[in-house]
């Protein structure tokens, strides 16, 4: 290189300048993607849903006293359930809840199907991953809960209600 050269011609300049603009170009890039990015793990009113968990517990332990369990069978669209214990309501709702992606949570009204105990739904599309699995009914006026964290497979039956309540101290 000849080091008269005007400063176009000069190597250096142009990997300096490439960096800054790269910089620029990232920084704009992240600023675009937190304005337009959605704030889904957020909860705004944080306090409330804090003092909330009784209430959800609640919901658990009316669960645990009617010695609920349930098996949960998803089988691409089709869910069938197999409700065991004392209590025997007229519908179910069965939420599955992504743990990050608010989006792709599901939900689905369960009717009976003439078998006691027995459930069935369609949900509105195909579920797999880790899920939180939720099934809601009634008991009299009261709602009852059976909560847990599973992994879906196609045709694999999920257990709900074998595992203890999550939080709760357990005497040694």
């Amino acid at each position: 290189m000849n080091p008269h050269a005007p400063w176009y011609r000069q190597r250096w300049p142009w990997i300096i300048l490439a960096m800054m603009a790269g910089s620029l170009g990232g920084t704009l890039l992240m600023v675009a993607l937190s304005v337009l990015g959605g704030d889904g793990l957020v909860n705004d009113h944080y306090y409330e849903a804090g003092l909330g968990i009784n209430r959800n517990l609640d919901r658990e332990h009316l669960a645990q006293a009617l010695k609920l369990g349930a098996e949960v069978r998803i089988d691409g669209r089709d869910v069938q359930v197999t409700l065991t214990g004392q209590s025997l309501p007229p519908a179910l709702q069965l939420n599955l809840l992504s743990p990050t992606l608010p989006d792709q949570d599901l939900q689905v009204q369960l009717a009976p199907t003439g078998l006691p105990g027995r459930y069935q739904g369609q949900l509105p599309r195909s579920a797999s991953g880790r899920r939180l699995v939720e099934l809601l009914g009634e008991h009299g006026p009261r709602t009852w809960r059976l909560f847990e964290e599973h992994d879906l497979l196609q045709g694999q039956p999920i257990e709900l209600g074998q595992r203890p309540l999550a939080g709760e101290l357990r005497a040694p």
